[in-house]
């Protein structure tokens, strides 16, 4: 998975696509196995805006039965189950409790047949059973850290959780396997037209500044946040709404499951969800109107989350608790009168001009199938049609099957070249076949096996590998998507500058450019933390 920015010369094009989150990079991998000449640029790294703040789940949206989208929670749990099939190292079978307080703004009975519900629209081969009721005892058995005050029982249901960014990063690689020219830190400056019609556009390499023509049948716009605030699309912004979320990186509470809980303060769902030994703790669902570069913590959102999670945890969580926090911004189909919360994630694609296609709203879960619908709409204009996305195939790190049999036997090779068991366990699951990779790097040099934080499952030969097949293009690239470090440890210097020294061969860095990466690593860290911020 290399960068080269002179491919982009080698149009023409049948499809350009803008936008290297999970829409534009399934939009991309779809189109290159049809048979389609793809390029795909992104401005920053894969899945850097919205595709890294999601909740890193892979599901169907329980709440959203609360607003009757059954066709959006069906599409979604069909997914869940596909992706499973096509990326199972990345899809990660996780159950939620769904405690039932006295004063829960939903009741039992209510929740059993959203529960029923789900499970029915979910239908056979899913990845997770059903749901089962359980009582006040066993949801505090399950998880002690929850008050059992005015518990008086609950739910155990079954989805998914992913890494959101490396499944971005993996579907970009397999589109490049399909022969796709994919680039990162490349701006799309304008379009190119012929009358009234687009015809690819003039990109930047950010890092060089050269720039050049790529000429193309189709232009998919699939940048997120920022489809309507380029390429004269003004005069579209009030067809989109920008909601934002925030997300805490707190300590592991005691149990593996989930928690789905509703805030006290306005009713709103929010997600304790395990995730490499911490917790998310999340989502906000706030309007945003400024500029998406500076969408950003803030206190209220701090405060906010904190009061949620408090609300039902014996041992309230503090500032001081706060590992780290991220925020990001959803580009949702504009519904007047409706709350943030309520706006719905249902997905559209439009031809905004002609030959130029912008995809708005939608779920990551669901970008696959959505980013089909997005080729069903473009092929007409490449003279093409589009035979869908039956029998589709696995992404290129997907490991061999049966998965179960591959997982065992990739972990017992692992802590046989020196990787602990708990790392050698979440490496299996975030490289798949890429482990044997991994494990050869450990054979060569065993100091490679040591963690890069003790309390964090991540070893120093993930450096290595990303730094050297992952196109990342600074070590922020490498520790806050590749192996996301950033979000899960305390970073000090010490730690930061063994990263840097690790990337240094691949990325080809002096002493001063590695000591460079450091204190913007060190910086960025940091810069979660809002004006005044003393914790």
């Amino acid at each position: 998975m290399q960068r080269n920015f002179a491919d982009l010369q080698n149009g023409p094009f049948d499809m350009l696509i803008i936008g290297g989150g999970i829409y534009g990079s399934w939009t991309a991998c779809h189109a290159a196995r049809s048979g389609l000449k793809v390029a795909l640029i992104e401005k920053d790294d894969w899945g850097s805006a919205t595709s890294q703040s999601s909740s890193k789940l892979l599901h169907g949206g329980l709440r959203y039965l609360e607003t009757y989208e059954f066709g959006l929670v069906r599409k979604s749990l069909h997914e869940r189950r596909e992706l499973n099939r096509l990326v199972p190292h990345l899809v990660r079978p996780l159950r939620f409790l769904l405690p039932v307080y006295r004063d829960s703004r939903v009741g039992r009975w209510k929740l059993k047949a959203g529960l029923w519900m789900y499970d029915r629209l979910a239908g056979s081969g899913q990845p997770v059973g059903p749901h089962q009721s359980f009582s006040a005892q066993q949801i505090v058995q399950t998880e002690p850290a929850l008050a059992a005050d005015q518990l008086v029982g609950g739910f155990s249901y079954g989805d998914c959780g992913t890494d959101d960014a490396r499944l971005t990063l993996e579907v970009v690689a397999t589109a490049i396997e399909a022969g796709a020219v994919a680039c990162n830190d490349v701006t799309a400056q304008s379009l190119l037209t012929e009358g009234d019609k687009v015809t690819g556009a003039v990109v930047r390499d950010n890092s060089t500044g050269a720039e050049v023509e790529v000429s193309a049948k189709v232009v998919v716009n699939a940048a997120g946040p920022w489809v309507f605030r380029q390429f004269g699309l003004e005069q579209n912004t009030d067809d989109v709404r920008l909601t934002k979320g925030v997300h805490l990186v707190m300590p592991a509470l005691h149990s593996d499951h989930a928690v789905l809980l509703t805030s006290k303060q306005d009713g709103r769902v929010f997600f304790l969800i395990p995730w490499y030994g911490r917790t998310l703790l999340g989502t906000t669902d706030t309007d945003f109107k400024d500029d998406p570069a500076s969408v950003r913590v803030e206190p209220d959102d701090i405060s906010y989350l904190l009061a949620a999670a408090n609300s039902y945890l014996k041992t309230p969580w503090t500032t001081d608790d706060i590992i780290a926090a991220f925020a990001g911004l959803r580009t949702l189909q504009n519904e007047a009168g409706k709350s943030a919360s309520k706006v719905s994630r249902e997905w559209a694609v439009e031809e905004t001009k002609r030959g130029l296609f912008t995809s708005v709203g939608g779920k990551y879960t669901s970008a696959r199938v959505d980013a089909g619908g997005i080729l069903e709409a473009v092929m007409p204009r490449i003279g093409r049609q589009w035979d869908g996305l039956k029998d589709a195939a696995p992404t290129v790190w997907s490991p061999p099957q049966p998965f179960a049999k591959w997982l065992s036997d990739t972990i017992a090779k692992a802590t046989s070249a020196g990787i602990d068991a708990a790392t050698a366990q979440q490496c299996a699951r975030r490289y798949g076949s890429r482990m044997a990779d991994l494990i050869s790097l450990v054979q060569a040099t065993p100091d490679l096996a040591k963690r890069i934080a003790e309390d964090v499952p991540f070893c120093r030969a993930e450096i290595v590998l990303s730094a050297r097949d992952e196109m990342p293009r600074s070590l922020d690239d490498l520790l806050r998507r590749r192996v996301p470090i950033m979000l899960l440890a305390r970073l000090t210097d010490g730690i930061v500058s063994d990263a840097a020294s690790l990337a240094a061969e691949p990325l080809e860095w002096d002493a001063a450019e590695q000591q460079r990466q450091t204190a913007d690593v060190l910086k960025a860290a940091e810069s979660w933390k809002p004006a005044g911020w003393s914790a």
